[in-house]
């Protein structure tokens, strides 16, 4: 989870089974800039590859299939 980011990210997480998730990034603002649904394998890390991010602060917000938060991250991004 490098913090500041550049290009990619790592999320940690833990998924005892596969599930679905979606990965929410909003600014600081509360403003929803991406979402994304994501089918993961059970794991501990989430590889976030190749965002199109501008630099400032955000949060990373991580929700199951049923909208329970499963976690909310800062991220802060430097290009």
């Amino acid at each position: 989870y490098p913090n500041p980011a550049n290009n990619n990210f790592a999320l940690p997480i833990h998924l005892e089974k596969g599930q679905r998730i979606v990965l929410e990034i909003y600014s600081v603002l509360g403003v929803k800039v991406s979402s994304e649904l994501l089918s993961l394998a059970s794991g501990n890390h989430i590889l976030v590859k190749s965002f199109d991010l501008t630099s400032g602060q955000y949060f990373v917000n991580l929700v199951d299939e049923n909208g329970i938060a499963i976690t909310t991250k800062r991220l802060v991004v430097v290009k």
